[in-house]
């Protein structure tokens, strides 16, 4: 009889950013969805390429939370969460409430979340 002895292969995280790892994570959970920002403003974003669909649902996204991940300058609202209290899929535009800091803009990168991500 052979014996088979199973060897671990250990895990490189070195390069792993958060939204490459939240990216997994959302693929593999639907837990949340990752992005980049074709519009936006302080009260709702759009995302024309992976929100807009003719399929989904308005209660989609509607009480689930917005995390704006990374901004084109780095700066306001880079790390700021609101819940969403607005999701039109027709027009991939998740609208929030309270406002952000600053304008979402075209090229920034968001997390929609179904929980708060505060306590991830």
């Amino acid at each position: 009889m052979a014996t088979v002895i199973a060897q671990a292969t250990p895990v490189n995280i070195e390069g792993v950013s958060r939204e490459s790892l939240f990216k997994a994570l959302a693929q593999e959970t639907g837990f949340l969805q990752t992005g980049v920002v074709t519009s936006g403003n302080v009260d709702y974003l759009i995302d024309t390429t992976r929100l807009k669909t003719s399929q989904g649902s308005k209660s989609e996204w509607i009480g689930g939370w917005l995390r704006i991940s990374q901004t084109s300058n780095n700066a306001a609202p880079e790390g700021e969460i609101s819940p969403v209290n607005d999701f039109e899929p027709e027009l991939g535009k998740t609208s929030i409430e309270p406002y952000l800091s600053a304008v979402i803009e075209a090229g920034d990168h968001y997390e929609l979340w179904k929980i708060n991500p505060s306590i991830v």
